[in-house]
């Protein structure tokens, strides 16, 4: 799934029917919502969108907020800090926050994966609009990024936003030279990630090889 957790420092004015509103004109289509300002928990249902079960029936996927005091406290996100590659500073983004909003969607496996990335990040980006968090910690791309970043990047097709799509790097103990980096972001749709394991290789332009067909795997399928 894809899952965002937004980091405050205490828990945010979010109204949900701006939320909602602002999805929608991004979406152009409307949103039904469960839940209000209070509630621990809001769903916003994408019911334009009804998925058909085996058993005949159809319900539709939604995007749910889940609002929590524990916080996003740094010392629990090495990973994703150790792979923000364009963050600067990641850590710093997460400290002192005592509130959280995780921004995950629901029920949404069998849609096709550019629209699963098209009403997940349409209401991300009302949320992040809304009330703009310290950090935010794309768990499906394990990374870390700004609502700055993230805002700047909405422009883009969904997975060339920041925190969607990430291309990870890990150095193989005990060789020389030896590398391994990988793609995070597309088995959350249900495609598969990419991973390139080499030697002599400049990694930016592996990076940008490993990007480029990710795009390409969203936009074409898994055999193009």
């Amino acid at each position: 799934m894809q899952m965002v957790e937004l980091a405050y420092p205490s828990r945010p004015d979010l109204r949900v029917a701006d939320v909602a509103q602002r999805a929608a004109e991004l979406l152009g289509e409307p949103l039904d919502v469960q839940g209000d300002d209070a509630s621990q928990s809001v769903s916003l249902w994408h019911r334009a969108h009804p998925i058909r079960y085996a058993d005949g029936k159809e319900a539709p996927p939604s995007t749910t907020l889940l609002h929590s005091d524990q916080g996003c406290a740094p010392e629990q996100y090495a990973e994703e800090i150790q792979q923000s590659w364009a963050t600067e500073d990641p850590a710093a983004l997460l400290a002192g926050s005592r509130h959280s909003v995780l921004v995950t969607e629901m029920m949404a496996s069998g849609l096709p994966p550019v629209e699963r990335l098209r009403l997940f990040h349409g209401v991300l980006q009302a949320v992040v609009e809304a009330a703009p968090p310290a950090g935010m910690v794309a768990k499906h791309g394990q990374q870390v990024v700004s609502s700055a970043a993230y805002l700047a990047s909405c422009d883009a097709p969904p997975l060339q936003r920041a925190g969607a799509f990430n291309v990870r790097l890990f150095r193989v103990d005990g060789s020389e030279g030896e590398v391994v980096m990988d793609t995070r972001g597309l088995d959350e749709v249900g495609l598969h990630d990419i991973q390139c394991h080499f030697r002599g290789l400049d990694p930016n332009e592996v990076e940008g090889v490993l990007r480029n067909l990710g795009a390409s795997v969203v936009d074409r399928g898994p055999d193009s």
